[in-house]
């Protein structure tokens, strides 16, 4: 079975004052559609002095999910359920997976169980042929239990939280783990 590369995109900013880590990575197995590769590639090919890549499809007019698009379903990716998978047979292909940070706001480091949890769930995602849109999140509401109250935590922390997940992300973009 061979993996492919479907995309990664990685942000962080603040959205009404609130820190937010967005990150969205895929890798595909022989559960997801691949896309077609257009001339541009075939061009690059020949002048890179490499064999053209031909790709055929056969017509496939059944009604498939679009692992690109679609429906979220919201889910702590933490506590990801070990059968998102069968939400395919409804059409659902992406998960917005949640990992709740406030624990950590005040933290340098996170701790090896949290990016274990984190690694956990996209192992989960990935073996049920499913994709992740990940929300980091420090929490929304400040000391005043308001949300004109919150501040972010230190960019320090943020900057570090992000430097521990890198790996997990990195070993997705490349599609290394094991199928």
């Amino acid at each position: 079975m061979q993996a492919t590369f479907r995309g990664a995109a990685l942000l962080a900013y603040p959205i009404c004052g609130v820190a937010v880590l967005f990150v969205t990575l895929s890798c595909g197995s022989g559960k997801m559609a691949t896309a077609k590769m257009g001339t541009n590639m075939e061009a690059a090919h020949v002048n890179a002095g490499l064999d053209t890549l031909v790709t055929q499809y056969e017509l496939d007019e059944s009604i498939f999910p679009n692992p690109e698009r679609g429906f979220y379903l919201y889910s702590n990716l933490l506590e990801l359920d070990t059968d998102i998978g069968r939400r395919r047979d409804e059409g659902h292909t992406l998960v917005w997976g949640r990992v709740d940070m406030r624990a950590y706001r005040d933290v340098l480091s996170l701790p090896p169980s949290l990016l274990a949890a984190v690694d956990n769930g996209f192992t989960i995602a990935r073996d049920q042929g499913m994709k992740v849109i990940v929300r980091g999140s420090y929490g929304s509401k400040g000391p005043g239990g308001d949300y004109t109250s919150y501040q972010d935590p230190p960019r320090r922390h943020i900057k570090n939280h992000i430097e521990q997940l890198a790996p997990i992300f990195a070993a997705l973009r490349r599609c290394d783990r094991p199928l």
